[in-house]
């Protein structure tokens, strides 16, 4: 065999091992007729979510880790080398990326507001300046700091990047953070804890 084509397939082969995204999704599960799946409708763009009944209720916060793919928009939650949950996202547009790497949950909230996005509002709670960035926008006189909500927070970094419910178009929208879907958030923060782990890549 040619030294070009074994370089190929040894790369190959590396690639398939070091990488945590599943090869078999729960997609095909549901196209096979694999019972105890749920399906959970998201939009026309993303597709669904899945969940794996059987193997959701092995999962404990202690054995419970989440992969996330930023190339399919998807994130995954395991038990062990099951995948339990399979759910699209919306992961930090190119001026904003969400970084890459191994993290764990350092904070869990089921309300926080964000203390970098949000609006400035007067005594009456009327908009003054939206969407802004606390960090670059000064606050007008008069106004209050209100922050745009992100419910079930799980923060991976302490400058601000974090998981949470939020809306879903279809392709990278966030300022870093990765959105989660609303009808699927709930069963995956049900399954963590402060220091689960989290892969992004």
């Amino acid at each position: 065999m040619k030294l070009a084509a074994c370089s190929s397939l040894l790369l190959t082969f590396l690639v398939a091992c070091t990488s945590t995204v599943p090869r078999a999704p729960l997609a095909k599960a549901v196209e096979a007729g694999q019972p105890g799946i749920r399906t959970f409708p998201i939009n026309e763009v993303q597709g669904s979510a899945y969940v794996d009944d059987a193997v959701y209720a092995e999962t404990t916060p202690e054995s419970a880790r989440i992969v996330i793919s930023l190339h399919q928009q998807r994130a995954w939650l395991f038990h062990g080398d099951k995948a339990a949950v399979s759910t699209p996202i919306s992961t930090g547009v190119p001026a904003y990326p969400t970084p890459s790497g191994n993290f764990k949950i350092l904070e869990k909230k089921e309300y926080h507001e964000s203390s970098l996005y949000g609006n400035y509002v007067d005594a009456q709670g009327n908009v003054v300046l939206r969407d802004v960035n606390s960090r670059v926008n000064k606050a007008p006189p008069g106004t209050t700091w209100k922050g745009t909500p992100v419910p079930l927070w799980q923060r991976l970094t302490w400058d601000g990047v974090g998981m949470h419910i939020g809306k879903l178009p279809g392709q990278p929208a966030s300022h870093g953070c990765l959105r989660f879907p609303s009808t699927v958030m709930p069963l995956i923060y049900a399954k963590t804890r402060l220091g689960t782990p989290v892969t992004i890549e």
